[in-house]
C-alpha cells in the first residue's frame, strides 16, 4: 500500500447506499487535529514511518499499531513504545466500535467511526471547516503542509515537477483576493503566518514557474509584492522544502542543482545530495563525519583541531589519516565529468573550508540565521514565519549518531540555544494573543525537553485559549509523568494553577 500521510480525503464519487457503512478515522488531537482518513476495507498499519498511515506526533513509534478488517475492525498494538489506548484503557488488541477513542503516543486522539457515507460527508465538511481560514478559503499551515507532503510523495513516484512560492504583500486580504483569482484549478492557496501566502505549482517545472510569477507580478502590481520561489529537489520532505524556501532570497528556481549543487542536512540526521543523488558508500564514517566538521564552522577549520577532533586517538597517524579522508571526500563530492581541479573542499594556510564559488546548502547554516532574526524579533508578530521555520529545520539533535566530543559539545550548545529562543518568544506571543502561534512554539520546546516548565504552562494556556481544555488536562498529566520520571520532581504551581483553570472550564 502506498504510504499516506493523514489529510481530509475526498470519498469516491458513486451512487451512495443509505445503509452502507464506512470506517473512517477522526483525528482529534496532534498536528493533523481536524483530519479525516477514509478507511478502505482492508489491513492498514499506523505508525511514525512506513508504508501504512504515517503519523508524525511525538511518542508515536515507526510501527505503532495495525487495523486489521474481517467485516468489521481491529485494532492491534504492535509492542509500541508508549503503548496503544482505546477508551481509556491500553490494549495488546480490540474489536472497534462506531465512536470509539483511540490513543498514540502523546499527543494523537482518534475517534474511530462506522457511519453511512452521508455522515461520512458531513464529517469532511466539518473538517474542512477546521482545515481552511475561513476569512480566504485557503489552507491553514498545517494543512497546507500536510497537502505539501503528500504532494511530494506524487512527484517522487511520478517523476514529476513541483514549485512552491511565498508571496508577501502589506495589504495582504487584496492580496489574497488577487491571488485566489490567479490561481489555476490546479494550484493550492495556504497560509504562512503574518501577511505571507504560500502557492504550491503542480507538474510545474522552473521555467513554467518563471513564466507564472511574471503573471503573479503583474497582477499584483501597486501593492508591493515580495515574491520567493523554489522546486522541488529530490530527497527533499515539505519540511525541508520549506525551510528552503523561507531561507531563499527572492526566486530560486534557477538554482536547482542539477549537477553540481551540494545540499547537507545535519539536523535529525546527516544527509548529503549532490544534485538529484543522495550520496552513499562513504570510504568510512570519518570521512562523513569530516565533511559534517568542516560545513559547520563559518571559518576554515585547521588540520591540528580535526585531527584532534576525529584520530585523537591515533595522533602519530592522524596526519596522513587527514590527508588520505580530505582526498577521499574530495573524489567523493565531485560533480560526475567535472573537471579534477574542482572541488568542494579548499585549503588555505588557517585550514580547510568549503569551496564559496560552488554552490551549496546546509541547514545547520540557515538554522542560524533563522535563530538570529528570532532573538531580534522577540515573539513580535513579524516572527511568526521564522518560528515556523525553525520548526522545520531542526528536525532533531545535531549530527545524529556521532558521538565524538565536538559533535556532543556542539550538539548540546545548539540545543540549548533553540531553547533560550523559543523560549524568549513566548512571552510576545502570549501578549498577541495568538494562541495557535504560541502552542505551535510551546509544544516544539517541550519535544525538545520535555521538562521545560514554562513551555508546558505556554502550551496549557493556549490550549485553553483555543477552547481546548480536555487537550490542557492530557498536557498536563504528560508533563507531570515527564518530569516526575526524569526529575523527580512536582508540577511547578504556575502549572497547577493551569490545571485547575481546564478543570473549571470542563465542569
Amino acid at each position: 500500500m502506498d504510504s499516506q500521510e493523514i489529510q481530509t480525503q475526498e470519498i469516491a464519487r458513486r451512487p451512495k447506499s443509505r445503509g452502507k457503512r464506512v470506517g473512517f478515522l477522526q483525528v482529534l488531537s496532534g498536528e493533523a487535529a481536524g483530519s479525516i482518513v477514509l478507511l478502505q476495507e482492508q489491513d492498514l498499519e499506523i505508525g511514525r514511518q512506513g508504508s501504512g498511515l504515517v503519523i508524525r506526533d511525538v511518542g508515536v513509534s515507526r510501527r505503532h499499531a495495525r487495523l486489521e478488517f474481517s467485516g468489521g475492525y481491529r485494532l492491534i498494538d504492535l509492542e509500541s513504545t508508549n503503548g496503544t489506548i482505546v477508551n481509556g484503557e491500553s490494549i495488546q488488541e480490540a474489536a472497534l466500535q462506531d465512536g470509539d477513542t483511540i490513543e498514540l503516543g502523546r499527543d494523537c486522539t482518534l475517534r474511530f467511526c462506522w457511519q453511512t457515507e452521508q455522515q461520512l460527508e458531513l464529517a469532511q465538511k466539518l473538517a474542512r471547516a477546521t482545515t481552511l481560514d475561513s476569512a480566504t478559503g485557503f489552507l491553514k499551515v498545517e494543512a497546507f503542509q500536510r497537502r505539501l507532503e503528500q504532494e511530494i510523495a506524487l512527484t517522487s513516484r511520478g517523476g514529476l515537477n513541483l514549485s512552491l512560492l511565498s508571496v508577501a504583500c502589506s495589504q495582504s486580504e487584496e492580496c489574497g483576493r488577487r491571488l485566489a483569482s490567479l490561481a489555476r484549478r490546479e494550484d493550492e492557496l495556504g497560509l504562512s503566518g503574518g501577511d505571507s501566502f504560500l502557492m504550491l505549482l503542480r507538474n510545474t517545472d522552473s521555467t513554467g514557474a518563471l513564466k507564472f510569477v511574471e503573471r503573479l507580478q503583474s497582477s499584483l502590481s501597486g501593492l508591493e509584492p515580495r515574491i520567493a520561489g523554489v522546486s522541488w529537489l529530490v530527497g527533499e520532505d515539505a519540511s525541508r522544502l520549506l525551510a528552503r524556501l523561507h531561507s531563499s532570497q527572492g526566486l530560486a528556481f534557477e538554482e536547482e542543482p542539477s549537477l553540481s549543487g551540494l545540499r547537507i542536512y545535519s539536523l535529525g540526521g546527516f544527509e548529503v545530495y549532490l544534485g538529484s543523488q543522495r550520496l552513499e558508500q562513504w570510504h568510512s564514517r570519518k570521512v562523513r563525519f569530516l565533511l559534517a566538521c568542516i560545513a559547520s564552522r563559518s571559518r576554515p577549520v585547521s588540520a591540528d583541531l580535526l585531527t584532534e577532533f576525529l584520530w585523537a586517538e591515533d595522533p602519530l597517524a592522524a596526519a596522513g589519516a587527514l590527508q588520505t579522508a580530505v582526498s577521499h571526500l574530495r573524489k567523493h563530492l565531485r560533480p560526475e565529468g567535472a573537471p579534477k581541479n574542482i572541488n568542494y573542499i579548499l585549503r588555505n594556510p588557517l585550514g580547510f573550508y568549503l569551496n564559496p564559488e560552488l554552490p551549496h546548502w546546509h541547514d545547520l547554516e540557515q538554522l542560524e540565521q533563522t535563530l538570529e532574526q528570532l532573538q531580534r524579533l522577540q515573539g513580535a508578530s513579524e516572527s511568526y514565519p521564522w518560528l515556523r521555520q525553525l520548526r522545520q529545520l531542526y528536525r532533531g539533535p545535531y549530527l545524529e549518531g556521532c558521538y565524538q566530543d565536538w559533535a556532543d559539545t556542539q550538539r548540546n550548545q545548539l540545543e540549548a540555544r533553540v531553547l533560550h529562543v523559543l523560549q524568549s518568544c513566548l512571552p510576545g506571543l502570549t501578549q498577541a494573543g495568538k494562541p495557535e502561534e504560541l502552542l505551535e512554539a510551546s509544544l516544539f520546546a517541550t519535544r525538545i525537553d520535555p521538562c521545560l516548565q514554562e513551555a508546558h504552562g505556554a502550551a496549557m494556556q493556549a490550549y485553553l485559549a483555543l477552547g481546548r481544555p480536555e487537550q490542557a488536562l492530557r498536557h498536563y498529566q504528560w508533563a507531570q509523568k515527564a518530569l516526575l520520571q526524569e526529575l523527580g520532581v512536582e508540577p511547578s504551581l504556575a502549572l497547577l494553577e493551569q490545571y485547575h483553570r481546564a478543570r473549571l472550564a470542563l465542569d
